[in-house]
């Protein structure tokens, strides 16, 4: 059966399993979903392939009765009705996921297809849809700006949870249709019973609503081609805040840097097919923004000259939409003191002041409602999802700070009430955007709010780092994790390192490195027995590169036949900075304040520069892992850390934070990974 939407069934399947992972990062109670409503199924394959493959209850309802005919044909074990997008016919609050497949940009009236997609759902539900889309930041004529979709979902009490530019999978699909059937027309008489009839079949996946008249390419030629998107909205289990898109919000883009690291100037660096700058702008604006302070600093003259490109490209691309685009200049005379005077210079033009040493301004001159979104301009993968949820988060006149997360770690955008500027402005001992969080965290004012999207954590500091944000750019949308571990049926086996040699009281042990005792190669002896029983043939075994890590990986590879052991440093256990090795009393004497705040917040704790906090852990830990993954298609041996473990375990096995950190994991124990 020929595939007939961008990414296929498996895309969906996907979605709704990282819904679930997502969940329990978030430490939230996670079931899987019992019910699915599939709007628009068609002929029924993808309805079949989720209900397969999850074991979810799911019923398909289409306008057409071929399409239905066709599908019941094709899946006769599934339920399938008539019923229309906007008027279902089926009972409130009925369904757990409720899907919109390449369906929504193609109805007469998209507000009232929301409005039935929220009645059915229940408390608690996700609405999946995947549909056109903005290509490279900008929304062409017959696609859904994130923006709008934002505004019209918040109109009926849905929330964003996340939201995912996948256009790679519609290029990737047109082509295989292109060189399978020769032409998107020979394809459509093969996929639809109507031999391409719009009312049986509409290509909407690929072909702009003012051009569907055209159906024999992308559009017409005088217009760009739309992306594709995957967005996802949670009927609340509470009743909503539906006041954030009333919320005056300013972006504050920081580029006033020397770009010192990076040996380039970064905001002009390409990312896709356009300036960082540009490309953060685009996603800004996407999200419904349209007031931007630009802060410059050192090469203010190309940055103006980049503004001024912009703009003329913006006007030129918009053809009659209206959006309203207002970028403003602020030039930050001390940037070379550090990102913080950035900072400062951003929200005092926001608050109309003239400097930033902190002046008062007689309250009734200055208006203090409203937020800043604060950007850096090396991080150009912030996507209009991951703003558009941080605004959700920020509520009206809220009483903390927010900021955007990626599994728990902390990254960028950060929102800030304005109530708190003169605040942050009058500071003298902060260095930069982490101190403030850190700060603000301490005071019980800081949320953090989890995006899905790890383009908030992503920066381009170094050239290295650069290349792995154009590596990411090019394989966005590639499948997760557990979804390649299903599809190779590949087994993960983790080993904890057996007991190390003991100090003259207990320490805080990260990466400090010490030697396995004598009862630690027993435990290892009796690891490597375990796996052995799992009939395991590992052609290499991987390992931190600690020493109680790599001499316990050492042991278990000599009952293998000696396999080589690739050590890296990914696997390492946490960083505990000044901390590390050192005796637990001392630093209780030492920093009772720091030891009591750890106490409180085990998992978001963080010492400082250089150090991790277990969500910085967990995050380091996924990237090793998938990085082995490329490589490596046999079952895997990885010998590493309790933290480590415990973080890799929660993540991929759907635990919630609080579960996953009180794992019980002994010297020398085996686990196998579980999805």
């Amino acid at each position: 059966m020929p595939k007939i939407s961008p990414g296929g069934p498996e895309l969906i399947t996907g979605v709704i399993s990282r819904l679930a992972t997502g969940g329990a990062s978030r430490g939230e109670s996670v079931a899987t979903p019992a019910n699915l409503l599939d709007i628009g199924c068609g002929d029924g394959d993808t309805l079949a392939y989720i209900s397969g493959q999850l074991g979810i209850n799911a019923i398909g309802i289409d306008s057409s009765e071929a399409m239905l005919a066709r599908a019941r044909e094709n899946h006769p074990g599934q339920a399938f009705k008539y019923g229309r997008a906007e008027a279902t016919g089926l009972e409130s609050e009925t369904f757990d996921i409720v899907l919109l497949e390449c369906i929504l940009s193609a109805q007469p009236d998209i507000d009232a297809v929301l409005k039935e997609a929220h009645r059915i759902l229940k408390p608690g539900g996700n609405l999946i849809i995947t549909d056109l889309g903005p290509r490279g930041g900008l929304c062409p004529p017959g696609a859904i700006a994130p923006g709008e979709l934002n505004e019209l979902s918040a109109a009926h009490g849905l929330t964003p949870v996340f939201y995912e530019d996948k256009t790679a999978e519609l290029d990737s699909f047109i082509a295989e249709i292109i060189l399978k059937y020769g032409s998107i027309s020979a394809w459509l008489g093969e996929v639809t019973p109507e031999k391409g009839d719009p009312a049986a079949f509409c290509p909407e996946c690929f072909i702009p609503r003012d051009a569907r008249q055209k159906a024999s390419g992308i559009g017409d030629a005088g217009s760009k081609p739309p992306g594709y998107m995957l967005a996802v909205y949670q009927k609340p289990a509470a009743p909503p805040r539906q006041d954030f898109i009333k919320t005056k919000t300013t972006a504050v883009i920081l580029a006033a840097g020397l770009s010192s690291r990076m040996g380039t100037f970064k905001p002009l660096l390409q990312v896709g097919n356009q300036p960082a700058l540009h490309r953060l702008m685009n996603s800004i604006r996407s999200a419904g923004i349209t007031d931007i302070v630009l802060v410059t600093g050192h090469s203010a003259d190309k940055l103006e000259e980049a503004v001024r490109l912009y703009r003329q490209q913006a006007i030129k691309s918009a053809g009659d939409l209206t959006q309203r685009l207002n970028i403003e200049i602020a030039h930050n005379e001390n940037y070379i003191q550090g990102m913080f005077t950035s900072i400062k210079t951003g929200l005092c033009h926001i608050l109309k002041k003239s400097n930033a040493n902190g002046d008062s301004v007689p309250k009734n001159m200055v208006d203090k409602t409203g937020n800043a979104l604060i950007f850096p301009v090396d991080t150009p993968l912030i996507s209009t999802g991951a703003i558009a949820i941080v605004l959700s988060a920020a509520g009206g006149d809220r009483d903390s700070l927010a900021v955007a997360c990626y599994l728990g770690k902390k990254g960028h955008p950060l929102l800030i009430p304005l109530k708190y500027a003169d605040e942050i402005i009058s500071e003298e001992d902060l260095a930069s955007m982490k101190a403030i969080t850190d700060r603000y965290e301490d005071k019980g004012l800081l949320e953090r709010v989890e995006t899905g999207d790890e383009g908030t954590v992503l920066d381009m500091d170094t050239p290295e780092a650069y290349e792995e944000i154009k590596e990411y750019d090019r394989n966005t949308g590639g499948p997760s994790i557990q979804q390649i571990l299903h599809a190779r049926k590949q087994k993960i086996f983790f080993v904890r390192h057996g007991e190390n040699i003991h100090h003259k009281g207990k320490i805080f042990l990260g990466q400090t490195d010490v030697p396995l005792s004598e009862q630690g190669k027993k435990e290892s002896v009796d690891a490597a027995a375990t796996l052995q029983e799992a009939d395991l043939a590992p052609a290499k075994i991987y390992s931190s590169n600690l020493v109680r890590a790599s001499e316990t990986a050492d042991i278990i590879a000599s009952r293998f036949g000696d396999p080589p052991v690739i050590q890296l440093a990914g696997l390492r256990e946490m960083n505990l900075g000044h901390w590390d090795g050192r005796l637990i009393e001392d630093i209780k004497q030492e920093f009772p304040e720091d030891y009591r705040r750890r106490g409180l917040c085990p998992m978001t704790f963080k010492l400082g520069p250089g150090s991790e906090s277990f969500f910085d852990l967990r995050y380091r830990a996924l990237k090793t892992l998938e990085q082995i993954l490329k490589e490596d298609e046999d079952d895997l041996i990885i010998v590493t850390h309790k933290g480590v473990i415990k973080a890799l375990l929660g993540c991929l096995s759907g635990l919630n934070d609080k579960r996953s950190w009180e794992l019980h994991i002994p010297n020398g124990a085996v686990i196998e990974l579980k999805l």
